[in-house]
Order: C-alpha cells, then sequence, then structure tokens
C-alpha cells in the first residue's frame, strides 16, 4: 500500500499531469457516448431469445381454396422436414393454432379461414442443438418463403417474445381519409419495406381488393318453376362448400360425427374466376321441382360482378391501415432510419413530406392536398417508453445522491465529485459491450438490462468515492496531516477493500454475461465496474485535492 500511497501523492503534486489526465477521463466519457451513433456498440430494446418453438403463418391470396392452402402448407413442412434441429410439428389447416402471446399480439391468434394455415414447429432443446433458435429461423426464412408462388401468398414466422409481445419489430401506421387511396399509400410503403437491409416478414394489415360474384335469386322464376330457397341453398353448400347430409355414432366418441357431402375438387373449383366459368358450372348443377322436372340452377339466379375493397381498422376514430415487419438478427431502430430516409426519397414525388412528432412522417399529396400521417409504433415505441422511464430512474438516482451527499457533508462540491466518479462506469459499459460484440457471432446489443446495469453501478461506485472522502476527512480531524497526505494516505488504505469489492462483483456475475437475455446486465457490471475502480482511484483524489476541507472540519468541531 505504501506504493500505491507514494503514487497517489506524487500525482497530487504534478498539476500538469492531473489536467492531463482528467481531460483524457473526459473525452474517454465522451467517447464512449458516441460509440452508440456511429454504430460500435448497437443498441436494441431486448436481446434475442433462444426458445424450442416457433409458429409459422400461412396466408395464401383472399378467397383461396382450402386445397390451395394445403399445398403451400406442404410445401413449408416438406422443407422443414429437411433440417435435423426440427423435432415435429403440428399443421393446423384453416384453423387457429393454440393461442400464445405473439399471435395475439400479432392479430394472428384467432384468425380462421380456407386462406390461412398455422404450422407450431418444435426443435430440439438448446442443450441439444449447436445453433440458436433465432439463428435457425432466419436461415429457414428464405428456404421458406420460397413456398410463396403468388405476391399475395405470404409466409411469417413468429417466434416466442422475450418480453412484452407487439405487432412488429417495425410497424407504420398509415392514416388517412380515402380508403382507396390509403390501401394505395399502404402498398407502396410496403414495397419500400421491402428494400430495406434487415427487414424481412413484411405484412399489410388489410385485404387486397378483390373481385366477387353475387348470386341473386330470381323470386318469380323460382315461384314459376316450383322450387325452394332451401334446394338452392343447400345445392350451392353441396357444390362448393359442403352439406351436412347426417351425423354418425362411435363407439369410443361422446360426440356425432357429421357427415358432409360436396363435389369433388376438380368440380367445385373455378381456375379462371369468370362469369362465364361459374354460369358454366351453375348450369351443371340441376334442381328437381314438385312436379319431378329438373331446372338448372343457372335459370333461377342472376351473377353480379362486385368487389370487395380494402378493410380499414380505426384507431383513435381515424382510418388507419398497419405495414409491419420483422427485424433479422438487427436492432430495429437502425432499419428503421434506412426506412425513413428510404419513404422520404421515394415518396417526395407524390407528396410533400413533413417531419412530425418522434420520427412520424407527415405527408400532403401534391395534387390532392389530401393528409396522409405515418405514425411508427411497435419495437421503437416500447424502446422509446422504457429507455425514457429509465433515464428518468437515473436522473433521479443521480439527484438523490446529490442531495444525500450534500446534507451529509454540507458541501455541493464534494456531491458533484461522487456522482462524476459514479458517472465513469459507462465507460467500462461501452466498451465491453463493443469487445464482447467482436468474439461473439450475433452483435452484442446495448439493452434494457446493460442500462439496468448502469445504475446499479452507481451507487456501488458512490461508496467507493465516499470511503475516500470519509477517511481522508477524519485524517485531517484527527491526525492534523497535511490535505495531500491525507488523500494519499485514504487512498491506498481503501484500495485493498474496494479491489475485493469489484473482484466478487466481476467474479458473480462471470456466469450471469452468459446468460442471451441478462448477458447485458453482467457486461456491464464486469466492466462498468473495472472503470469505476480506477475513477475512484485516481480521478476522485486529484478532485478532492482542489475541495478546501478547511469548511467541513470546522463544522464538525462545531458539532
Amino acid at each position: 500500500m505504501k506504493r500505491i500511497e507514494d503514487l497517489i501523492y506524487w500525482l497530487l503534486h504534478r498539476p500538469g499531469l492531473q489536467k492531463t489526465l482528467v481531460l483524457l477521463t473526459l473525452l474517454t466519457f465522451i467517447g464512449s457516448i458516441l460509440m452508440v451513433p456511429f454504430g460500435l456498440v448497437k443498441v436494441k430494446m431486448l436481446p434475442f431469445k433462444d426458445s424450442n418453438t416457433f409458429t409459422v403463418y400461412v396466408q395464401t391470396a383472399p378467397n383461396s381454396a382450402l386445397k390451395k392452402t394445403h399445398e403451400v402448407s406442404q410445401c413449408v413442412i416438406d422443407k422443414l422436414s429437411q433440417h435435423p434441429e426440427v423435432l415435429n410439428m403440428e399443421l393446423f389447416l384453416g384453423l387457429p393454432s393454440p393461442m400464445d402471446l405473439a399471435g395475439m399480439a400479432k392479430n394472428l391468434a384467432f384468425n380462421t379461414g380456407e386462406d390461412l394455415a398455422h404450422i407450431v414447429v418444435n426443435i430440439k432443446s438448446v442443450d441439444e442443438r449447436d445453433i440458436s433458435s433465432y439463428q435457425l429461423v432466419s436461415s429457414l426464412r428464405a428456404d421458406i418463403k420460397k413456398c410463396a408462388g403468388e405476391s399475395d401468398e405470404t409466409i411469417n414466422i413468429v417466434e416466442p417474445p422475450v418480453g412484452p409481445p407487439i405487432v412488429g419489430a417495425v410497424v407504420a401506421e398509415i392514416y388517412g381519409n380515402d380508403t382507396d387511396r390509403l390501401f394505395d399509400l399502404a402498398l407502396e410503403v410496403k414495397e419500400i419495406f421491402k428494400t430495406v437491409d434487415g427487414l424481412v416478414d413484411t405484412t399489410i394489415f388489410t385485404n387486397k381488393p378483390y373481385d366477387m360474384y353475387e348470386l341473386l335469386i330470381d323470386k318469380e322464376k323460382i315461384a314459376a318453376y316450383g322450387v325452394t330457397y332451401q334446394q338452392i341453398n343447400e345445392i350451392l353448400y353441396a357444390s362448393f362448400s359442403g352439406l351436412v347430409a347426417g351425423t354418425i355414432n362411435q363407439e369410443n366418441i361422446l360426440a356425432q360425427t357429421s357427415l358432409y357431402v360436396r363435389v369433388n375438387d376438380e368440380h367445385r373449383s373455378i381456375k379462371n374466376y369468370s362469369s362465364g366459368e361459374l354460369k358454366m358450372r351453375l348450369q351443371q348443377l340441376t334442381l328437381i321441382n314438385h312436379q319431378g322436372l329438373r331446372v338448372a340452377l343457372s335459370e333461377l339466379v342472376t351473377i353480379v360482378p362486385t368487389r370487395e375493397s380494402a378493410s380499414v381498422t380505426y384507431k383513435d376514430l381515424r382510418k388507419m391501415i398497419s405495414v409491419t415487419a420483422e427485424a433479422d438478427l438487427v436492432s430495429q431502430i437502425y432499419p428503421l432510419l434506412e426506412l425513413r430516409d428510404a419513404l422520404k426519397e421515394t415518396l417526395s414525388e407524390k407528396y410533400d413530406i413533413e417531419d412530425s412528432d418522434k420520427l412520424d412522417l407527415k405527408l400532403i399529396n401534391k395534387q390532392t392536398e389530401a393528409v396522409y400521417t405515418i405514425e411508427f409504433d411497435g419495437e421503437l415505441q416500447l424502446t422509446f417508453d422504457v429507455f425514457s422511464e429509465l433515464g428518468i430512474a437515473l436522473i433521479l438516482a443521480l439527484v438523490f445522491i446529490l442531495i444525500l451527499i450534500t446534507l451529509y457533508y454540507k458541501d455541493l462540491k464534494l456531491g458533484a465529485i461522487v456522482l462524476s466518479s459514479s458517472m465513469l462506469s459507462l465507460v467500462g459499459i461501452m466498451i465491453g459491450h463493443y469487445l464482447v460484440s467482436l468474439f461473439t457471432e450475433i452483435t452484442f446489443f446495448f439493452t434494457i438490462t446493460s442500462f439496468v446495469g448502469y445504475i446499479v453501478l452507481i451507487g456501488i461506485s458512490s461508496r467507493n468515492s465516499l470511503l475516500l472522502i470519509d477517511f481522508s476527512k477524519q485524517l485531517l480531524l484527527t491526525e492534523g496531516m497535511d490535505k495531500t497526505r491525507a488523500i494519499a494516505i485514504a487512498t491506498a488504505t481503501r484500495t485493498k477493500p474496494i479491489l475485493l469489492t469489484a473482484s466478487a462483483i466481476m467474479l458473480g456475475n462471470t456466469l450471469l454475461a452468459t446468460d442471451p437475455v441478462f448477458g447485458g446486465l453482467g457486461v456491464a457490471l464486469i466492466f462498468g465496474t473495472v472503470t469505476a475502480v480506477l475513477g475512484s482511484l485516481l480521478i476522485v483524489p486529484i478532485f478532492l485535492n482542489v475541495v478546501n476541507y478547511d469548511e467541513l472540519i470546522k463544522v464538525d468541531e462545531d458539532e
């Protein structure tokens, strides 16, 4: 400890070296903050989660037959079966899979229809495979999407969320009054989504407008031909959907089993979706009237072409269509910033674009002057909310520490010294995240748990500084020695306890640093402790040397 005392005593008598050291510390602190905007340290709300299951959501074109959906789903199953990490899977054709948080948040859990299918996939446990689930999903995604042969067919992979479930990593909520133009704008935004690196599984939360044919029953003709509405309904259901003809009872099944009657797949499908082909199908369907005569169904109904418009969602009493995407092994904030620039560049020909709240955009059509807004939600909003709340918690922690120290020592400068040394742990946290990222296959992000680690270190490093202040103050009061010598002795005396405490923190968080979720907390505590100790043993003595202790000593003597 004598060497440390001599070193600190020698340093405190070198004003030029002290200024250089403080300046370098300040520059290092600023540089550590700049590592985030320069991309050396990536920021993400929550890290990736290594789970044992994921769900594949298949959606074919609107009004597709169940046969088409089954073909696409079977293609996905065949490709998944080729991977040794996949244990088993279950197909829910036209039905929703068992509810989970991710599916509910993405409005997928309750979806039903012949154009929908859910495939729940179970993979090997973490100990039995060499690749994480999110890396596996990333490698599977491109191969699986080859099964979507048409532009209207989408295949999305949804993993269990590590935190609160959200609609998507990047969500663009598009607001406007004109439904048709709103849909066209949403399609343009969707295409821009696809051009941004790092964004996958782009989805538009609305149906594409499509043509339909409505069958209007001629009341006069059915009365003249002697047939009933019930006959027409039954033959239509039996021909295209299926009609319950009866039930059977089975020995080991409590509920009755329904018997469906329908024509075969070849005669129930319409390939060209034309009114002429539909009329030909209706001519082949005949009814028996009360006189026993056959009547073609086409004689009783009129084919009327109609068009189903895009559906919109109302949010805050405004029409809205959402476009979502997932981030592929990246933090959503970086492709989002690229997406925002791409939107400005691509849409500027038709719209006057203005910046709105946060990262939102306001679009004004140059011809019609119609106003549209693009508001970003999803993980971005969650990131803003959580980090802003943690920022408030950090500020409150610093303010409370400053107030307590100022009230205890009756000197604001000592409180500022403690806070300055405490904040230096951020240098180690940022450097630690950068170094760990160099040795990991996936980017090691600065996450919410890393931020929590920084707040924790504020209190730990403050304790180290308080020990030096209190011990040096006692030496001045009891021994009456020189202030510089008292600071040097206090630093040397408290070095061993500080190092032991720091070692315990670092060793205790070694295993935590390898955890996929709380790894940021472990790395923050390990590397942040290093710079916090260095700040306490080098920077705090320099600051204490310029503080006037005389008034503090007089106050204590009076008490």
